[in-house]
């Protein structure tokens, strides 16, 4: 008993008098980058966003506040993309293309808020991304050179090819919410969003886009392509493999219920016209996984594992596809105009048969 207090004793004097042993938790600065850049190949320029991540011994809302901690002085970065592709041909992958994009510097002012309101810089290449034929891969490299340290951040990714919706049909014209029963027209309990998988696509999210025109008749202007978006649902292929057949489902009932709260009731107007078409925002795995690791955790353990997939630095390269899976407005029948006239929830609108 003795020896143990004794050695609780002279744990205490070697703590407290050792000062050449404290351990500095905040230690000599080490530069760091937050990277965040999706490839899409339906949209007309790419960017990546490149931050600092910095550690310091102010508090969070004092150094987000500096610029210099989270924001790169023009003229420090260079930015690439390298675009290698090959195919498959007999068996053997046949090298078909090599080449580098030097993305271009762009300021853009940041609105008032938390962080450091000072302009802050992008990097944008407007080079077309094709899609990608079935039997050809593209690996797309990013390479982001810190001019001043010679520090190289990379990570790689590959494109989302375009799905092909099998329902409703591509080839038709008309999309039925409703069927016909010997009362009348009633809605469906349940509306399927089919469509065959892509390449690379993991996580789907469906959304289907409202449109209609309006009427003023006092002068008989009209305004086309009114419209909001309404969300159908989300589904994963874990492996992104083509062929898969995949849907997802929504109620009728709470789409017309939607249209009624984001429609303003008017008077003096006419609506006309109403349609729909479906779009899909799909992600590749790196992106997927990142969006996952990022989301709240609904447990008490709130500490959740950080994702990238980048070398010597930290954030995301990965690819989306956001496209509209349907080739031409898909116009209401009559039974759904019908009730899009007469039901509670939106007959005060005004919309009207042409």
């Amino acid at each position: 008993m003795k020896k143990w207090n004794l050695g609780i004793i002279g744990l205490i004097i070697v703590l407290f008098s050792s000062c050449e042993t404290d351990v500095d938790l905040i230690q000599s600065y080490e530069p760091n980058s937050f990277i965040f850049g999706l490839l899409d190949q339906h949209a007309d320029t790419q960017f990546v966003r490149v931050n600092k991540a910095f550690l310091g011994t102010l508090s969070i809302e004092e150094m987000a506040a500096i610029g210099d901690s989270i924001n790169y002085n023009p003229g420090d970065l260079q930015v690439e993309i390298n675009l290698k592709s090959y195919f498959n041909l007999q068996g053997r992958i046949i090298a078909d293309r090599d080449t580098t994009i030097v993305l271009e510097e762009l300021q853009r002012s940041k609105q008032t808020g938390f962080f450091n309101n000072d302009d802050y810089t992008v990097f944008y290449a407007t080079t077309p991304f094709p899609q990608e034929e079935n039997n050809v891969n593209v690996d797309y490299e990013l390479k982001v050179t810190n001019l001043r340290t010679g520090k190289i951040i990379s990570g790689k990714t590959q494109l989302v090819k375009d799905a092909r919706l099998s329902r409703p049909n591509s080839n038709s014209s008309l999309v039925s919410f409703t069927k016909l029963t010997n009362e009348g027209y009633v809605l469906l309990p349940s509306f399927q969003v089919e469509w065959i998988s892509t390449v690379n696509a993991v996580k789907h999210e469906v959304y289907m886009r409202f449109f209609y025109d309006e009427i003023t008749l006092s002068t008989n202007d009209t305004v086309t392509n009114n419209s909001f978006d309404y969300f159908v649902g989300t589904t994963e292929n874990s492996g992104g493999n083509p062929g898969i057949k995949m849907f997802t489902s929504f109620s009728p009932i709470n789409f017309y219920r939607a249209i009624g709260q984001k429609l303003e009731t008017k008077t003096g107007i006419q609506r006309i016209r109403p349609r729909v078409q479906i779009y899909m925002i799909m992600a590749n795995q790196d992106f997927s996984l990142y969006v996952d690791a990022s989301e709240p955790s609904n447990d008490i353990n709130q500490n959740k594992p950080t994702y990238s997939n980048l070398s010597n630095g930290l954030g995301i390269f990965g690819a989306r596809n956001n496209s509209f899976v349907t080739i031409r407005d898909l116009q209401f029948n009559q039974g759904s105009l019908e009730l899009l006239i007469s039901l509670e929830s939106t007959r005060d609108l005004s919309f009207k048969q042409v």
